[in-house]
């Protein structure tokens, strides 16, 4: 409530990115070592994107303050591009919370960012958002939640309790889980040589259903070999090495 979530977005992105760490609390007592990648803790260890997408889920209790010039610098560090977006009135938004940068955030995690140029198509941010509500005094703020969930392609859900914050959450993660699962049966190819064997190669599709609808599935196929174990007297998958 009343915070600065812009630093948080950014902070989010630097550690997906693998970026310079901005803001984090690295001296604190329960800071997490392994989230960097030197001792001197100036860099953050990237999760490791892959094909899989990101998400970010976010949870207030009331509206943010993120309406002042150090949100946009930050955001024009990510998009120098960076204009205000106008809100409908039908969202029933309060002029003064939309004068927040966050929204612009979300809707360049999920629109125009792109993690990492070096795999095919674009690495976005899904943010999902939950508002908590009965904690603050303004009961339109969720109106500008909303909205943040909207802008970032994701889900948005309201609580008042525990007991629905965990509701919330796992309807949340239910539909992370559904957009990143991969299904594909494995194969082991006829020999085109001898009629009735198997080459020893085995693959595995790992491919999703594009979550825009798209005629496109991102995924990849790996090719396996069988390894005889003779301690074990078992069979494993083996890659090249």
């Amino acid at each position: 409530n009343n915070a600065s979530s812009a630093t948080s977005f950014y902070e989010a992105y630097q550690w997906f990115t693998g970026g310079a760490v901005y803001n984090g609390n690295k001296t604190a007592a329960k800071h997490d070592a392994a989230a960097f990648t030197d001792g001197s803790k100036t860099r953050y260890q990237s999760p490791g994107l892959g094909c899989a997408r990101n998400h970010i889920i976010y949870i207030a209790n009331g509206a943010p303050a993120d309406n002042d010039n150090s949100a946009l610098a930050l955001l024009k560090r990510l998009n120098p591009s960076a204009t205000r977006m106008s809100i409908p009135v039908a969202e029933n938004v309060k002029s003064s919370e939309s004068a927040n940068w966050i929204d612009e955030f979300a809707a360049f995690f999920y629109n125009a960012a792109d993690l990492d140029g070096a795999l095919e198509g674009a690495q976005n941010i899904t943010t999902h958002a939950i508002a908590v509500t009965g904690a603050s005094s303004d009961g339109n703020y969720p109106n500008f939640i909303r909205w943040i969930a909207k802008q970032g392609g994701g889900l948005y859900q309201q609580a008042s309790n525990s007991d629905q914050i965990i509701v919330a959450m796992t309807k949340i993660l239910n539909q992370i889980r559904a957009s990143n699962s991969v299904f594909s049966s494995a194969s082991l190819p006829v020999s085109a040589n001898t009629q009735g064997t198997y080459l020893n190669q085995v693959y595995i599709g790992m491919f999703r259903p594009d979550g825009n609808a798209l005629p496109r599935w991102v995924g990849n196929l790996k090719q396996y070999q069988f390894l005889y174990d003779a301690q074990r007297d078992t069979l494993q998958l083996a890659d090249a090495n």
